[in-house]
């Protein structure tokens, strides 16, 4: 019986780090934000620099996606807490969305459909 019990450990154990490891790598320092419509980026970032300590200096690196209100943030991890940070974002009124900045894997730039030149309507992007 206790061989059995270790052994469902063992698997539980050796699953949940192939999980782990399958997610993207994050980049250091790095979060995205998306911002509601009529939000200011350079108001929301005041208010989230007036809301957290000192040494939690949030900066804009970036604009990503204008039209989507997409912009990247920068920070020192060293001098404050990552996931406070992304929490303090998440919580803002005006942040619809925030999460870390991820390595994005090359991706093909062609349709993998058979069939794609048989329909019509459709505009290759690129």
């Amino acid at each position: 019986m206790t061989f059995l019990k270790k052994s469902l450990l063992l698997f539980a154990c050796l699953w949940s780090l192939t999980r782990l490891s399958a997610q993207p790598e994050r980049r250091s320092g790095e979060m995205l934000v998306q911002l509601r419509p009529e939000a200011s980026p350079a108001t929301v970032l005041h208010q989230l620099g007036r809301a957290l300590p000192a040494e939690a200096a949030l900066t804009w690196k970036k604009t990503v996606a204008p039209g989507w209100h997409i912009y990247l943030l920068g920070f020192d991890e060293n001098a404050s807490s990552a996931e406070a940070l992304l929490a303090a974002a998440r919580r803002h009124p005006d942040v619809a969305a925030a999460q870390w900045n991820h390595r994005a894997e090359e991706r093909a730039t062609f349709p993998n459909d058979p069939e794609w030149n048989r329909q019509t309507g459709f505009v290759l992007i690129g």
